[in-house]
């Protein structure tokens, strides 16, 4: 080989110079943290759906728990008992015209930022329509990149936690691949997190480190 040929080494290594083995440094921020958007298809996944019955089955089940206590042992009956069954039944139709009424308004895609640092996980849901309009198309534009800055992407849109998990009190971990979804579960809490294919298994095992009292699940 001649010496022509080894003189172009070093710009061949200049080539992967910035290329970085831990995939969550593609979601460094300015600050230090770890922030990137997401946008769920809801057509695909149900979620605020799932919300709204989980809601109504604990409240349910808080109200029946409350009249067995009053009843003094004696229990419930049964006319009773489907009253109250028929009245979250209705309140239930309710929740499902709404899911479906807010996700037609917000054009079957929910807008999701995410901050992660070393004391816990924010999560913010874009409801303006113009920033979720942004937010979309530059994760786009994003996607198959060699160089994801999505931290610059998410810092740059209005940031204000709507929910938060302090690491030191979640107690439960759980993931599902196939959505693209990590719940970080706390006594009387949950929060969802939402990330891409390429990036799911780092934010998982950082999750996971960063919570010594979680059970952990992964699908």
């Amino acid at each position: 080989m001649s010496q022509s040929q080894y003189q172009t080494l070093p710009e061949q290594k200049d080539v992967f110079a910035d290329y970085n083995d831990d995939p969550l440094e593609d979601f460094r921020a300015e600050d230090g943290s770890y922030q990137w958007a997401y946008a769920v298809d809801l057509h695909k996944d149900l979620f605020m759906l799932e919300v709204v019955f989980i809601a109504l089955g604990i409240s349910f089940l808080l109200i029946l728990g409350t009249m067995l206590f009053a009843s003094g042992g004696r229990g419930i009956d049964l006319q009773t008992a489907a009253i109250l069954l028929g009245c979250f039944l209705v309140i239930g139709l309710i929740g499902l015209g709404s899911w479906w009424f807010v996700s037609a308004m917000y054009g079957w895609t929910s807008g999701m930022l995410f901050r992660m640092d070393e004391e816990g996980i924010d999560m913010r849901q874009v409801k303006d329509q113009a920033e979720k309009t942004e937010l979309i198309a530059k994760a786009a534009a994003l996607t198959g990149a060699l160089t994801h800055n999505y931290g610059t992407m998410a810092a740059g849109l209005n940031a204000s936690a709507d929910a938060h998990s302090t690491f030191k009190n979640v107690t439960g971990i759980s993931g599902e691949r196939r959505r693209n979804r990590i719940t970080v579960r706390s006594v009387i809490f949950f929060n969802m997190i939402y990330v891409d294919d390429d990036h799911y298994d780092a934010v998982f095992d950082y999750l996971v480190q960063h919570c010594p009292n979680a059970r952990v699940k992964d699908q």
